[in-house]
């Protein structure tokens, strides 16, 4: 390699733009791991099973006041509002344009099989779990605490039957009807997916996603009670261990939108090309 081909790798790295994105996203992780919650996630996770309980008037559902006017809540979305702006800042400071525009065709194509793969795999190690519980399977736990949550265990169903959706819309990524509308669907069949819809929700999603993680991880660290769970859910593997890997999860389905959006943006460039 040259002296100037040297130089121009190390002014690359040395970039005060690319130093400026990084300590950002540093900040937003920091932010996420040590102020992180799961309330947010679960409010979204739960969404439809309240406004159900509020059109139907179900006593067991809390009223819509209680549930938007808790400061646990705005204090986990005002979390995730700080957190996003620093990532929003840093990726609006990375000096190139398409973060994987770099990779050849393989090697991206690599990058998204490999992050659709581990990004579908993780919340079907959770899904497992609950669904086993509403089956009377104690896996993870042991028959007397599967007993005493009986009250509680179809909202785990819930949680599982989402995060099985969530893996199955992952997999669209490879997919042809995550490019384009199956024709069955009103309104939009046939008409291509938007990728920024795509890439938004990916990464809504896992942002989630994240901010969850750190709140388990942060309890099994200290040894402290979870204390959205039942006491002394953190004796069971079942409880916490797949929560454990939810920051595997939420990096993989990132880097698969970002793949998924390069490669699909690469395939419009080719289509518009002019022929030679």
């Amino acid at each position: 390699m040259t002296h100037r081909h040297c130089r121009a790798a190390d002014d690359r790295v040395m970039n005060p733009r690319t130093v400026s994105a990084l300590l950002l996203a540093a900040l937003g992780v920091v932010v996420l791991a040590l102020w992180g919650d799961p309330f947010s996630l679960q409010l979204v996770a739960y969404l439809p099973i309240l406004i159900a309980g509020w059109l139907t008037g179900s006593d067991k559902a809390p009223a819509a006041g209680e549930v938007l006017g808790s400061w646990v809540l705005w204090r986990s979305v005002l979390i995730l509002v700080a957190a996003g702006v620093l990532f929003w800042l840093a990726r609006r400071t990375w000096p190139r344009e398409h973060l994987l525009g770099h990779l050849d065709r393989p090697r991206l194509r690599r990058v998204l099989y490999s992050s659709v793969a581990i990004a579908a795999a993780c919340p079907l190690f959770y899904a497992v779990t609950r669904i086993a519980w509403v089956l009377g399977i104690p896996l993870g736990l042991d028959a007397e605490f599967l007993e005493s949550i009986q009250s509680i265990v179809n909202n785990g169903l819930v949680l599982g039957l989402l995060a099985v959706g969530g893996a199955v819309l992952t997999i669209g990524l490879l997919r042809p009807w995550g490019e384009v509308f199956p024709r069955w669907m009103p309104f939009v069949g046939g008409k291509p997916v938007p990728v920024r819809f795509v890439t938004r929700f990916a990464c809504g999603v896992a942002f989630l996603v994240a901010a969850a993680s750190a709140y388990f991880i942060r309890a099994m660290v200290t040894g402290s009670e979870i204390s959205m769970a039942p006491a002394g859910a953190e004796r069971y593997w079942g409880a916490w261990l797949p929560e454990m890997v939810w920051p595997v999860w939420a990096l993989a389905l990132a880097v698969a939108a970002v793949a998924y959006a390069e490669r699909r943006r690469r395939a419009a460039t080719e289509a518009y090309a002019p022929a030679r």
